[in-house]
């Protein structure tokens, strides 16, 4: 029996990304008056808060051909 992450099931049809190379997705949009920062989660199953939504870039799956 694995509890390995399986980033593909949770990343579930939202938009990918990388932080800083780390694929990733956003799994919360915190809710402060003009705010830009996320939640994420990154390939690994790691979750980051406070991330600022900017430092985020768009990725394609064709990208994570390492994984």
């Amino acid at each position: 029996m694995s509890n390995s992450f399986n980033f593909f099931e949770s990343l579930n049809g939202r938009e990918l990304f990388h932080w800083s190379g780390i694929p990733c997705f956003i799994s919360s949009y915190y809710d402060f008056k003009n705010s830009n920062m996320v939640q994420i989660v990154t390939y690994d199953g790691k979750v980051y808060d406070d991330i600022p939504q900017t430092d985020l870039e768009s990725m394609s799956p064709e990208d994570m051909n390492f994984a």
